[in-house]
């Protein structure tokens, strides 16, 4: 699976719907859990300088999905879709 890619996707999806995001959360959640954590992740993610296994990948895709459904954000069959199209 490209699990950076369903990274990038799910993260374009939740940009498209940040401003609910921030309309619905106290801000101290937003700093500990939002579109710029996701972002950091992922550019930490995409620096050649850091090895990441398909394990933590998983685990992080994961994380990224969870917290976006978690508010709202994104639902369980957007996340499946989504995996579904990088299983490759």
């Amino acid at each position: 699976m490209n699990q950076r890619e369903a990274m990038r996707e799910t993260l374009a999806l939740v940009k498209s719907r940040v401003q609910l995001w921030y309309d619905s959360i106290p801000p101290a959640t937003c700093e500990e859990v939002g579109l710029y954590h996701f972002e950091d992740m992922l550019t930490k993610v995409d620096d050649t300088k850091n090895f990441f296994s398909e394990a933590k990948l998983g685990r992080w895709l994961g994380w990224i999905q969870g917290a976006a459904a978690a508010r709202g954000l994104l639902t369980l069959e957007e996340a499946k879709k989504i995996n579904f199209k990088w299983k490759g």
